[in-house]
């Protein structure tokens, strides 16, 4: 109860600096306007992603490409958290570089009316210019690349897992564990392979210290999951045990 209180808090305290920032702007404090609206902006979309999902979804019966081949699956769809996160940093990068463009056209003016002080504002406003610019390409990027699809299916042969953080496709026969643990207060379940698994991960730095604590190769976090924990949990304890039941999957 208490996560969507903060969340509704964050997101009206954006509001009202939404709101108080266009007023700024009207009445000719532009400036200003502009910082209170982006504040706004960011408390929103932040407010966005503290709210918990609602886990309402059913798994799809469909088809995934494995090895240049579509095969049958029971495919969990997931959160794109990764799109509201770029939106809300995304004004924190534009007024980065109003600002720094600012600096820069007015030290150049003041070096066109002769003052020699005013070559010191073109550094920091460079530098400023530069680095916001940097990170919106280094954003636009990232964004790009996680563009492709992100899913967890179970298919008759393996469980695929595919998300920017941790992703691979594992056999059904590689898996010696599926756990739920906890960290900083998130869950996720753990995917543990067999000592000497041929299955392909690749996973973020952050997640190999996951791997380290826990002992899990593979993660999926609770809050990206559209279907309920549980139904993914049971689906791949069921699938793991049963090889009848994996060959049902051949039938979809």
């Amino acid at each position: 109860m208490m996560v969507y209180v903060k969340a509704v808090l964050i997101m009206v305290t954006g509001v009202v600096f939404g709101v108080a920032g266009v007023a700024l702007a009207l009445s000719s404090e532009v400036l200003g306007g502009l910082f209170s609206v982006g504040f706004g902006w960011i408390c929103w979309f932040g407010g966005l992603l503290l709210f918990p999902p609602r886990w309402d979804a059913e798994p799809e019966r469909g088809e995934i490409e494995v090895g240049g081949v579509c095969t049958p699956a029971l495919i969990f769809r997931v959160r794109r958290q990764d799109r509201l996160a770029f939106l809300s940093v995304v004004p924190l990068l534009l007024l980065g570089m109003a600002l720094g463009l600012i600096w820069l056209l007015a030290g150049g003016l003041s070096l066109a009316q002769g003052d020699g002080l005013g070559g010191f504002a073109l550094i920091p406003g460079a530098v400023l210019t530069a680095a916001t610019g940097l990170l919106g390409a280094m954003g636009v990027a990232a964004w790009r690349r996680r563009r492709r699809p992100q899913y967890v299916a179970c298919t008759a042969d393996m469980i695929r897992i595919e998300f920017p953080a941790s992703s691979g496709d594992v056999p059904w026969d590689d898996i010696v564990g599926f756990s739920e643990f906890e960290v900083n207060s998130q869950k996720f379940f753990g995917l543990a392979l067999r000592s000497g698994a041929t299955a392909e991960i690749r996973t973020s730095r952050w997640m190999r210290r996951l791997n380290r604590a826990f002992g899990a190769e593979l993660y999926v976090g609770f809050n990206s999951l559209l279907s309920h924990p549980d139904l993914l949990a049971d689906a791949v304890q069921t699938y793991r045990s049963s090889p009848q039941a994996r060959e049902a999957l051949r039938a979809t």
